[in-house]
């Protein structure tokens, strides 16, 4: 199957952390990113709980360790923290 690129308006400060990231590090968001994304589009609809299990099997069968997910929704926790004051 094949890719496409969709854009997706974020703030500038996430927008230069990743593209300061670096390229291991994109490619981990990028499979977050679309695990969410197929998690959301996903039919039937299913709970929160359900969705993040599936999340980290699947990022767990791409390479991602559970301590590097937590990094990076943490990372993510603090930068829409930090937005909202």
């Amino acid at each position: 199957m094949g890719t496409d690129t969709i854009t997706i308006p974020v703030p500038p400060q996430l927008a230069k952390r990743y593209r300061e990231a670096t390229p291991e590090m994109r490619r981990k968001w990028e499979l977050i990113l679309h695990f969410q994304l197929e998690a959301l589009f996903d039919r039937p609809r299913r709970s929160l709980d359900e969705i993040m299990d599936d999340l980290g099997a699947q990022a767990t069968r791409n390479g991602l360790t559970d301590d590097e997910l937590h990094d990076i929704l943490r990372e993510a926790d603090e930068d829409l923290r930090r937005e909202a004051r």
